[in-house]
């Protein structure tokens, strides 16, 4: 997690996600690309378990219907693998963005009193700055929003 981007976490009051969309698609990416992995690897012995089916020779028939059921069940326990893995990637980013959110909550309600006692000392240069940057940061609030909003919908459901 770099420094900055938790400042600016802070600094915003949670308006700018505490991890970066990045770090969170990353390890659902990862998780996916185990799954896919084992189902290409599932695939893969499924054919070739079918490809033995197909060409039998006598003198090995009894030692190819045990390595047929040991394929198959090897192929049963990659698919419930894969299965499980999809699971725990999208509960992994389902859960990190959940936990951004109440990280940003609970920095909102523990800095509003300082925040008001930072106003009434520095209001007059406030009303100046504000003006100035008034625009700025209702973009970059915006932004994060729309942001917050697009990684949230693309997390997909648990079944």
């Amino acid at each position: 997690m770099g420094k900055i981007r938790k400042t600016v976490s802070i600094g915003t009051i949670g308006l700018v996600s505490f991890r970066s969309k990045k770090e969170r698609l990353e390890r659902a990416e990862r998780a996916q690309r185990k799954a896919e992995e084992s189902l290409e690897r599932e695939h893969v012995a499924r054919v070739a378990a079918e490809h033995r089916a197909k060409h039998p020779k006598r003198k090995r028939a009894k030692r190819r219907e045990r390595n047929e059921q040991r394929t198959s069940e090897a192929v049963a326990v990659a698919v419930e693998r894969g299965r499980k893995a999809g699971k725990r990637a999208r509960k992994a980013a389902k859960h990190s963005v959940a936990e951004a959110k109440v990280a940003a909550t609970s920095v909102k309600e523990a800095a509003a009193p300082k925040v008001e006692s930072v106003k009434e000392a520095v209001a007059p240069k406030v009303e100046s700055v504000k003006e100035a940057v008034a625009p700025k940061v209702e973009s970059l609030a915006t932004r994060a929003h729309e942001a917050i909003d697009h990684v949230s919908s693309h997390i997909p459901s648990d079944r």
